[in-house]
């Protein structure tokens, strides 16, 4: 039976209020840890598994990419494949021996991830997923997710989204990851996406403190950038339409836009004196 331990919030600094736990996985007929830990039992029959995770996120990519993110995603791919193969081998014994040597490592990764040695739990973590089975679904998502609480202390917010969206899509009503990812989404000024996750959480938790938060806060910075960017844009435009116009003794000053009983808009000249 895999050991439950708790984590000592205290011991971590965080930049919510909400703080950031992780999540401890045991055997169906473990009693469950205190309430700043998740509980998941084993199942081999999960609904969700790895192969739908890379699916589901293949079919997310830019309509066109690179011929470099084909070639990555065709070796992912294939190794997935490779991987999946040798465990269909594998007897349920097997499995569930491998799952076990997943937890330990895991127990290991926590007790790192508490003392602050964030790499070296990044590292545990990694290990526990390459050797956790592709069946484990609920296992395997609170090992991304606990992956992507490291990283989120170590700033690496590129890695938070993808292991929370890993995550996520192996277990789309963790609202941990998907607190995470919120977070990671404000950080690199992706207000839109953050707040679309806050809403989610706000569904999933309606007393979540962050998410109520976030849905009041946010629309009104999204509206402000909007505003900036709106008022950039237009600023470069003018400075094009002065640089066409200039030849002809012109600027955009000499135009005028005034808005009409329809909505619409009509340009009227005026001549510079």
């Amino acid at each position: 039976m895999a050991e439950m331990l708790e984590t000592p919030l205290s011991q971590l600094t965080t930049e919510s209020n909400s703080g950031d736990h992780l999540d401890v996985t045991t055997n169906s007929d473990s009693q469950t840890t205190n309430s700043s830990t998740d509980t998941a039992t084993t199942s081999n029959d999960s609904d969700y598994t790895d192969n739908k995770s890379l699916e589901d996120s293949q079919s997310k990519l830019d309509d066109e990419p690179s011929d470099e993110s084909k070639d990555e995603k065709s070796i992912e791919t294939q190794e997935l494949e490779k991987r999946k193969a040798r465990e269909d081998l594998m007897t349920n014994e097997e499995k569930e021996g491998l799952r076990e040597k997943a937890e330990q490592l895991k127990a290991s990764a926590n007790s790192k991830y508490k003392q602050l040695c964030f790499a070296e739990a990044i590292e545990e973590y990694t290990a526990a997923l390459e050797t956790c089975p592709l069946c484990y679904s609920k296992e395997r998502s609170i090992l991304y997710s606990n992956r992507a609480a490291a990283y989120l202390y170590q700033e690496n917010t590129e890695e938070v989204i993808n292991d929370c969206t890993q995550s996520l899509q192996l277990n789309p009503n963790y609202t941990k990851p998907l607190l995470r990812r919120a977070q990671a989404y404000e950080k690199t000024e992706k207000l839109d996406e953050a707040l679309e996750d806050y809403k989610k959480l706000l569904e999933l938790d309606k007393r979540n403190p962050e998410a109520i938060s976030a849905c009041r806060r946010l629309p009104a910075e999204i509206e402000k950038r909007n505003e900036k960017l709106k008022a950039e844009m237009l600023g470069k435009l003018k400075d094009l339409g002065n640089l066409v116009l200039k030849p002809f003794g012109l600027s955009t000053n000499n135009f005028q836009l005034q808005q009409n009983d329809s909505g619409g808009y009509s340009v009227n000249f005026k001549q510079s004196n």
